[in-house]
């Protein structure tokens, strides 16, 4: 049983790794690039 509140974290965490992703994304370009 989900609550709004575990949902809110679950929702948070997941966006938090997509922007983890996105950054090493763009750090490995700016290093590949340099």
């Amino acid at each position: 049983q989900f609550t709004a509140d575990d949902h809110f974290g679950f929702e948070a965490s997941s966006w938090y790794w997509h922007f983890v992703d996105v950054v090493w994304v763009f750090l490995f370009l700016f290093i590949y690039i340099l």
